[in-house]
């Protein structure tokens, strides 16, 4: 599966908003972002530019709360049986699975490993923008029994 996905989500602004309205990437095209108080992702400084290949589903989510931005991809024809770490959005636990059907590929600037959560065969974008917008959320703090 080529799946050319640009990451460039940097910047620093402030926001009274949680969540900006998912932005919904278009296949095999390249989309722009503008960043800025009044633009699609007011985390971004300046604007980007997300090229996804062909028959590549993808959804960039802003959290202008927590200073977060992710990306959410998949492929329209989903994998073949393979095994995959599957990336608990709440816990971070990893977990070994065979994947039969779609699979959605996550990467935030809160940094780390590439996530890879079980998809519905990337048909429409719901799954991506629920999958964006847990890769979007820091994990919760642990709690320390105090």
């Amino acid at each position: 599966m080529k799946n050319k996905l640009l990451v460039l989500l940097l910047g620093a602004a402030f926001s009274s908003l949680s969540f900006a309205a998912p932005i919904d990437l278009d296949m095999g095209q390249i989309t722009t972002i503008t960043g800025g108080e009044t633009g699609d992702c007011a985390l971004l400084g300046e604007t980007v530019r997300i090229g996804l290949s062909a028959n590549v589903r993808g959804v960039v989510e802003c959290n202008t709360d927590d200073s977060v931005t992710a990306v959410a991809t998949c492929h329209t024809a989903g994998r073949k049986i393979f095994n995959a770490s599957i990336t608990d959005p709440e816990t971070g636990d990893v977990t070994p699975t065979n994947v039969t059907q779609g699979v959605i590929f996550t990467s935030s600037s809160l940094g780390g490993k590439i996530g890879v959560a079980e998809g519905n065969g990337c048909t429409d974008q719901t799954e991506l923008q629920t999958a964006a917008a847990a890769a979007a959320t820091p994990p919760a703090a642990a709690d320390d029994g105090g």
